[in-house]
Parts: structure tokens; C-alpha cells; sequence
């Protein structure tokens, strides 16, 4: 996945050369809320479906847990999942099973955004230094505030498809970039 550092050069790309209108994102999408079951209804795996909690998104936690739940808080692999407590601005996909409170999945309610342009367009600095700013606490940080003030630049959506294919194939070379490291440093050793 692309760090800081490459979605600053796609933003003053993107989004600092051309003017686009920045528009509260609660207008736009939902943020759904996960639950907390409490970790004595935490199982094994085989045993409910794979809940994901903070420590899941952005690392490469093996320990996940598993609960037998009925419930809502449910996402896919192709959901957005963002990060409000803990780890606060944490944007990541690819996960299926029940979520944390800590969590919120991204719900379009608009057609004037798609998808994938709200995927990075979350990860981009306006949108962490939102975050950032309406965090607080001293242990760990919360951002529950945050997406009642989370403004996107609103590009049409032939602009959004464009930037979105743009971010996607930087994406998959940086990751092949990536991979190929780990197997030159696996080879070392």
C-alpha cells in the first residue's frame, strides 16, 4: 500500500493544481459503527467469524480472534474500513468478519463518489490531518469526532475514475517493488 510520503506528490498532483470544491464527506457516506462483545465471548478459529479490531488494521497481527455473534457489524473484503479509536485515520480493505467499535465501514449514500476515489482520498493528508486534529485522549487516542468534519475535494466522477486507475497502478508497483524486497531479504538470510 502507498505511504505518506507518495500520496503527498499524488496530492499536490491531483488535488492542489486543479480546484476542486471540498465538501463534508457525512453528506456523502455513512459511517457505520462496529460493536464490542467483550473478550470473553472471544473464540478460536472455526469457532463464529473473524472479528477485527484496531490492532488488525495497518500491521500483520496473526493472533486474530473469533466471535459467535449475531450482528450488523459485518464487512467484506472490499469494504472500507476506517479507523477512529486507537490508531486514528487507519484506512485499509480487505477484510471480512465482524468489527470493533473502534472501526467504522464506509457506506456510500451518493453517487456522486465512487468507491475506490474515497478509498485514497481518505488516506491523503486533509483527510489524516482531520483526523488528527479531532483526536484526543492520552492513552489512546479517539477520533469519534472526526467524520462530522471530514472534507473531500468532489472532482467529477470521469475524474474520480481517473484518479482512482492513476492510484491503482501506482499502487501495484509500489507493491511489487515491495514484495520483490522481502523476497531478496528472505533469500539473504
Amino acid at each position: 500500500m502507498i505511504k505518506s510520503n507518495e500520496y503527498k506528490l499524488i496530492e499536490d498532483k491531483w488535488f492542489n493544481s486543479k480546484k476542486f470544491d471540498r465538501k463534508r464527506l457525512k453528506y456523502f457516506i455513512n459511517f457505520l459503527r462496529g460493536i464490542e462483545p467483550g473478550s470473553k465471548n472471544y473464540g478460536i478459529e472455526g469457532k463464529g467469524k473473524r472479528f477485527i479490531r484496531v490492532n488488525d488494521i495497518g500491521s500483520n497481527n496473526k493472533d486474530n480472534v473469533y466471535v459467535n455473534l449475531e450482528t450488523n457489524a459485518i464487512c467484506k473484503k472490499e469494504d472500507i474500513l476506517l479507523c477512529l479509536d486507537g490508531s486514528p485515520g487507519l484506512v485499509e480493505k480487505g477484510f471480512e468478519g465482524i468489527f470493533s467499535t473502534g472501526l467504522r465501514k464506509i457506506e456510500l449514500k451518493s453517487f456522486e463518489l465512487i468507491y475506490d476515489y474515497l478509498f485514497y482520498s481518505l488516506k491523503c493528508d486533509f483527510s489524516q490531518e482531520c483526523i488528527t486534529f479531532f483526536s484526543q485522549g492520552t492513552t489512546i487516542m479517539h477520533s469519534s469526532d472526526a467524520p462530522n468534519y471530514l472534507k473531500q475535494p468532489l472532482p467529477s466522477i470521469e475524474e474520480q475514475i481517473i484518479i482512482s486507475n492513476y492510484l491503482d497502478n501506482v499502487t501495484k508497483k509500489i507493491d511489487i517493488v515491495i514484495a520483490n524486497k522481502k523476497k531478496t531479504n528472505r533469500s539473504f538470510n
